[in-house]
């Protein structure tokens, strides 16, 4: 259950209407990956959580590729 996050939900949902890739940032610990399941559960999306805390700038495109199985 997701207590408050409508109006992010709604945002996920506008997003997903019109884009294949919807991306959630923000600072850590502010709920994008409860956002992104819960859009999951309602909408039967696939979700792919990539975390990129510790890559730095020359990493970034390497390590999102390997996460979603490019690499």
């Amino acid at each position: 259950m997701l207590v408050a996050r409508d109006a992010e939900l709604a945002q996920v949902a506008s997003a997903l209407d019109s884009h294949r890739l919807v991306t959630l940032t923000g600072t850590g610990g502010v709920g994008k990956t409860t956002v992104a399941r819960a859009a999951e559960r309602e909408w039967r999306t696939t979700t792919f959580f990539a975390d990129l805390t510790p890559l730095d700038s020359d990493d970034l495109a390497e390590g999102l590729a390997g996460t979603l199985g490019f690499v």
